[in-house]
């Protein structure tokens, strides 16, 4: 049976003060929407729940706004991953994969598995169990598109749909294309070796959960993909691997 999206997007607001309760995924992968301008005084207490190496590589962006973005991802990020596994955020290390995403360092001893995304006004944060995510998220600007960008981005039998579809928003288009396939290969972990434009995903809106095959180190893996309604300016997807899932949406507010 095809999961419909649409009865499921529903963002609760939660405070805060709400994250003493026991989080549990059991089933299910949540995702958490954080708007960084109801943030922005809470950015020192957030730098301080930072390892130095995370400080050090935040101290050397050229833009403070850059800078407080990262900082608000990666403890906020922390605060989740602590309630979740009921460590001190201080407490919690992160390593990286070969192809640098991030991930629970050896030392701490979990199942559970996280991604991140930041656009200009929000962050995006997926968490699952026992499962790859990846999340991406993105701001409608309406720059212009050049050809080489969506010759990077789409396959041939995308730019040909996209030629016979004069009417579709080619900016739209490219951008949905995006996020879906930078979801899939940060669930993956690969990164961009895996090259976008040989991934024949398709762009039209869809309030079904997507099913997506891929062959990966001689290995079939079967992921989902679904295309998230966070607002009419923004797209954002959020991809995993294996069984459906029950999704649950959450925007962290402050005290």
């Amino acid at each position: 049976m095809t999961k419909q999206l649409s009865s499921y997007i529903r963002w609760q607001n939660w405070n805060i003060n709400k994250l003493a309760l026991n989080f549990s995924l059991s089933n299910n992968l949540h995702l958490w929407k954080i708007n960084k301008n109801q943030w922005l005084t809470h950015i020192q207490a957030f730098y301080s729940t930072l390892s130095p190496d995370e400080q050090e590589r935040i101290n050397r962006y050229r833009y403070k706004k850059d800078a407080n973005s990262r900082i608000l991802g990666r403890g906020i990020l922390r605060l989740l991953i602590g309630k979740y596994l009921d460590i001190d955020a201080h407490q919690l290390m992160f390593t990286q994969n070969a192809y640098g995403k991030p991930c629970l360092h050896n030392e701490i001893k979990s199942d559970l598995e996280f991604n991140i995304s930041y656009s200009d006004k929000f962050i995006l944060i997926g968490f699952a169990k026992l499962t790859s995510i990846g999340v991406d998220i993105e701001e409608i600007r309406h720059d212009p598109i050049h050809k080489s960008e969506l010759e990077f981005v789409m396959t041939q039998t995308e730019l040909d749909t996209l030629k016979k579809l004069p009417s579709i928003d080619i900016y739209q288009a490219f951008l949905r294309c995006w996020v879906r396939k930078e979801a899939i290969v940060k669930s993956l972990g690969t990164g961009l070796s895996i090259a976008p434009n040989t991934l024949d995903i398709g762009f039209i809106p869809s309030s079904e959960e997507i099913n997506f095959t891929i062959s990966l180190e001689e290995k079939l893996i079967n992921l989902k993909i679904n295309d998230l309604q966070v607002s009419s300016q923004i797209f954002a997807s959020v991809v995993y691997s294996g069984f459906s899932k029950q999704l649950e949406f959450m925007t962290l507010l402050p005290s």
